[in-house]
């Protein structure tokens, strides 16, 4: 009786051995989940009602059962949702809702946290700990972690559109969408991390650089952004505004050192990409600063998070660049920081929005220059610092060439008053904007000589367009042209066709034609005064 009864109670387990019981079940379930399926394609065909697995959902049931005891078929799950994704819970490619997007993407976080917790040895581990069934010593190969970054960037992408909407303010300054952002983004890996971040920021920012309360509001919202992301992910802080200031200046491309810069009217050569956006190097040229500021606070709060952007800046320069001075405290690694990422990410950006865009640079100069980081770039006197006061006078020089009214005084002439700010740059020995022996960038070296020449251009044509506009030919000959002769570095710096240019004006002055259009050879004396 004993017997029958346990024949009855085990059906076909009965009389397996104890340390069987679990693999067994295992095939079991496996072979369950086979026939169901094999029973819904019957009824997907046939059109039919079934009992088996129906519905996208209940797939997707028989599909974690068979992953708790077969844990490398958990990348089916995974499948599953990629194809809800791109093809709709129909399977014809209707869009997901908002919730499913959600939900698969918190499914595959689970997912990919289960595998991650999993034991390294060669055994199956429980992925949950509320399956009481699961299996715990039938042999099988730890599966390897899956990428995510497709079904969650789907969610961050809904997230970060609805956070740079119509109610960002609302969103991201008063309620926790940035924080909310940042959550999900631990789940993809640092590319697609710093991509989707990226895309945050030069959405936000947007109108940034506005002197409205709009403008104010939204340098708060980027100030909130880094700070969270430091605050989320302090290993990758000098990484992601480093891959920003890339992205906006287009340097990613590959055959970058043989691709020509955009050409500038009258000066050639920009040193700027075609693609590079005015708008959205403004928002990367903000950036760095707010970065700064952030990590400096962040830095000498919590030693711990120092240490963690140690590591970021040990990873993004790697150790030869660290092994002359060993970074021992948070000075350390601020001034390090300082001098080999943050100075010449912000040069980089400013001096090419300076030459793309004279005017936005000049605006955007405001803010950043009252920033601590600028502060302390001056008086600690960091690598590259001459660079900023550099760009300063050249963008004053701009200010001052678009609005004549703020240094004409009285009777004194507009060129005059103009070449009176410019002579004593001109007369320095060392160029303007040379680089500094020691200082870093990320602009190809061809790139980085066409800035330097097209600012050094404009500078020459801003100081002849001011006595072109007085038809003033005895002072550009006197005064301009002799200050441009005598110069130690000008016209070493230009291009012979500049000087030619220059010299084809200079003798349209009187004649108010100048501005580059036509116009004939100047002579031998005008040519022997500009050394040409």
């Amino acid at each position: 009786e004993w017997k029958a009864r346990s024949r009855k109670l085990c059906d076909r387990f009965d009389g397996v051995a104890e340390s069987d019981v679990e693999s067994m079940v295992a095939d079991e379930v496996r072979k369950v989940l086979a026939r169901l399926r094999a029973e819904t394609a019957i009824s997907t065909t046939t059109g039919g009602a079934s009992n088996g697995v129906v519905g996208p959902f209940t797939e997707l049931q028989s599909r974690l059962i068979e992953a708790v005891w077969f844990p490398e078929q958990a990348n089916a799950a995974i499948d599953l949702l990629r194809r809800w994704l791109a093809e709709g819970l129909d399977g014809h490619g209707a869009p997901c809702s908002f919730l499913v997007k959600q939900f698969a993407s918190y499914l595959a976080m689970w997912q990919q946290d289960c595998m991650v917790d999993q034991l390294p040895h060669g055994t199956s581990a429980v992925l949950d700990g509320d399956v009481a069934m699961a299996p715990r010593s039938v042999p099988q190969p730890t599966p390897e972690v899956p990428c995510v970054d497709d079904i969650v960037g789907e969610l961050v992408q809904e997230l970060v559109t609805a956070a740079s909407g119509p109610m960002w303010v609302e969103k991201c300054l008063q309620g926790q969408a940035v924080e909310l952002i940042a959550q999900h983004l631990t789940a993809l890996r640092p590319e697609a991390r710093l991509d989707a971040y990226i895309g945050l920021l030069l959405l936000l920012g947007a109108r940034c650089t506005e002197e409205t309360r709009e403008g104010c509001l939204r340098v708060e919202v980027l100030k909130r952004c880094i700070w969270v992301f430091l605050q989320q992910f302090p290993h990758e802080g000098f990484m992601l505004i480093t891959v920003f200031v890339r992205r906006t200046l287009h340097l990613d491309a590959e055959d970058l050192v043989a691709k020509p810069s955009a050409e500038l009217p009258d000066v050639g050569p920009s040193g700027v990409a075609a693609e590079a956006k005015p708008e959205e190097i403004a928002v990367a040229l903000l950036c760095v600063p707010l970065f700064w500021a952030a990590l400096r606070d962040h830095a000498e709060a919590d030693a711990h998070m120092a240490q963690e952007a140690l590591s970021g800046l040990d990873s993004l320069l790697g150790r030869a660049a660290l092994a002359e001075e060993p970074l021992q405290t948070v000075d350390d690694m601020l001034r390090t920081g300082l001098e080999l990422v943050a100075l010449p990410l912000l040069v980089d950006a400013l001096l090419s929005l300076a030459v793309r865009d004279p005017d936005g640079a000049a605006q955007i100069l405001a803010h950043i220059s009252e920033s601590p980081m600028w502060r302390d770039s001056l008086s600690s006197e960091a690598r590259g610092h001459e660079q900023l006061k550099e760009l300063s006078w050249y963008l004053r020089l701009c200010q001052l060439h678009g609005d004549p009214t703020t240094y004409a005084v009285g009777s004194t002439k507009v060129g005059a008053s103009l070449l009176a700010y410019a002579r004593p740059r001109l007369a320095r020995d060392r160029p303007l904007l040379e680089p500094e022996s020691g200082s870093h960038t990320l602009l190809p070296d061809g790139w980085r000589k066409d800035l330097q020449r097209a600012a050094a251009c404009r500078v020459l044509l801003m100081l002849l367009q001011a006595f072109e506009s007085e038809q003033d030919f005895d002072g550009a000959m006197q005064e301009l042209a002799v200050a441009a002769a005598q110069s130690p570095w000008l016209l070493s710096v230009l291009h012979p066709t500049h000087v030619r240019s220059f010299l084809r004006r200079l003798a349209l002055v009187p004649t108010g034609f100048g501005c580059g259009n036509g116009g004939s050879d100047s002579g031998p004396r005008r040519a022997a005064v500009l050394g040409a």
